[in-house]
């Protein structure tokens, strides 16, 4: 694919409340991005994580979990993004987001 490349991102976790929680998750992600001729830009992305979480607080923990991301963007000639995502597996989730031109 023309203009192709890898992209890194390290990431690391930390919530604190009652108890303290340490995430680190490890995963890969492929994507690819087209446009049509009309200049809507699309790019789909999926991947899947594994994630080590130590949890301190009553009852001391240390967990593992695996989960496959599934999701994109969408850019109008406008300049607008429209970008979903959804999570499968031990840690579920969803969302959507919109970026502003400018």
């Amino acid at each position: 694919v023309d203009g192709g490349g890898l992209d890194q991102r390290y990431r690391c976790r930390v919530g604190i409340g009652n108890e303290t929680v340490v995430s680190v998750p490890l995963g890969v992600i492929a994507g690819w991005s087209g446009s049509s001729e009309s200049g809507v830009i699309f790019s789909p992305y999926g991947g899947g994580h594994v994630a080590l979480d130590f949890a301190s607080g009553e009852g001391d923990s240390v967990g593992f979990s695996g989960a496959v991301d599934l999701g994109g963007d969408i850019v109008l000639r406008s300049g607008w993004m429209i970008r979903f995502g959804a999570t499968f597996g031990d840690r579920e989730a969803i969302a959507l987001g919109f970026k502003l031109p400018g």
